[in-house]
Protein backbone atom coordinates (compact mmCIF):
# COMPACT_ATOMS: atom_id res chain seq x y z
CA UNK A 1 0.00 0.00 0.00
CA UNK A 2 1.29 3.48 -0.83
CA UNK A 3 2.37 5.70 2.01
CA UNK A 4 2.08 9.41 2.53
CA UNK A 5 4.26 11.01 5.18
CA UNK A 6 4.95 7.62 6.73
CA UNK A 7 1.34 6.49 7.06
CA UNK A 8 -0.75 4.21 4.90
CA UNK A 9 -2.75 6.05 2.30
CA UNK A 10 -6.51 5.66 2.67
CA UNK A 11 -6.91 6.68 -0.97
CA UNK A 12 -4.15 5.37 -3.25
CA UNK A 13 -3.23 7.95 -5.89
CA UNK A 14 -5.38 7.92 -8.99
CA UNK A 15 -3.50 7.97 -12.32
CA UNK A 16 -4.33 11.68 -12.80
CA UNK A 17 -3.28 12.51 -9.26
CA UNK A 18 0.00 10.64 -9.76
CA UNK A 19 0.64 12.73 -12.89
CA UNK A 20 -0.14 16.07 -11.16
CA UNK A 21 3.38 17.44 -11.73
CA UNK A 22 3.11 16.88 -15.49
CA UNK A 23 -0.46 18.11 -16.01
CA UNK A 24 -1.00 21.61 -17.43
CA UNK A 25 -2.18 24.18 -14.86
CA UNK A 26 -5.62 24.31 -16.49
CA UNK A 27 -6.19 20.55 -16.46
CA UNK A 28 -9.21 19.54 -14.41
CA UNK A 29 -9.15 17.16 -11.48
CA UNK A 30 -12.18 15.39 -10.09
CA UNK A 31 -13.17 14.57 -6.53
CA UNK A 32 -11.41 11.18 -6.49
CA UNK A 33 -8.17 12.78 -7.69
CA UNK A 34 -8.26 15.46 -4.98
CA UNK A 35 -9.28 12.96 -2.28
CA UNK A 36 -6.29 10.79 -3.14
CA UNK A 37 -3.90 13.78 -3.10
CA UNK A 38 -5.19 15.09 0.24
CA UNK A 39 -5.50 11.56 1.67
CA UNK A 40 -8.91 12.21 3.19
CA UNK A 41 -12.53 11.13 2.90
CA UNK A 42 -15.16 13.01 0.94
CA UNK A 43 -16.84 14.20 4.15
CA UNK A 44 -13.49 15.53 5.40
CA UNK A 45 -12.93 17.31 2.10
CA UNK A 46 -16.37 18.92 2.24
CA UNK A 47 -15.69 20.06 5.81
CA UNK A 48 -12.32 21.50 4.78
CA UNK A 49 -13.96 23.34 1.88
CA UNK A 50 -16.56 24.84 4.21
CA UNK A 51 -13.77 25.98 6.57
CA UNK A 52 -11.66 27.30 3.63
CA UNK A 53 -8.89 24.83 4.47
CA UNK A 54 -8.75 23.09 1.08
CA UNK A 55 -8.04 24.22 -2.48
CA UNK A 56 -11.00 26.07 -3.93
CA UNK A 57 -12.96 24.16 -6.59
CA UNK A 58 -14.00 25.79 -9.83
CA UNK A 59 -17.13 27.91 -9.42
CA UNK A 60 -20.35 27.18 -11.27
CA UNK A 61 -19.58 23.55 -12.00
CA UNK A 62 -22.24 20.84 -11.71
CA UNK A 63 -19.64 18.60 -10.01
CA UNK A 64 -16.73 19.51 -7.77
CA UNK A 65 -13.79 20.13 -10.10
CA UNK A 66 -10.40 21.71 -9.50
CA UNK A 67 -7.68 23.13 -11.74
CA UNK A 68 -4.43 21.20 -11.44
CA UNK A 69 -2.50 24.44 -10.89
CA UNK A 70 -4.65 25.39 -7.89
CA UNK A 71 -4.21 21.99 -6.27
CA UNK A 72 -0.47 22.00 -7.02
CA UNK A 73 -0.05 25.45 -5.40
CA UNK A 74 -2.03 24.31 -2.34
CA UNK A 75 0.12 21.21 -1.91
CA UNK A 76 3.36 23.18 -2.40
CA UNK A 77 2.63 25.60 0.40
CA UNK A 78 -0.90 26.85 0.28
CA UNK A 79 -0.41 30.11 -1.64
CA UNK A 80 -3.95 29.76 -2.97
CA UNK A 81 -5.75 28.29 0.05
CA UNK A 82 -9.38 29.10 0.47
CA UNK A 83 -11.69 30.62 -2.04
CA UNK A 84 -10.36 32.95 -4.67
Amino acid sequence: MATTSGRAAANPLTPRAAALDTLPAGARLGVRDVLSLLNCSKSSLLRRLKEHRAPAPLPDEAQLTWRAGTVRAYLEGGEQRGRL
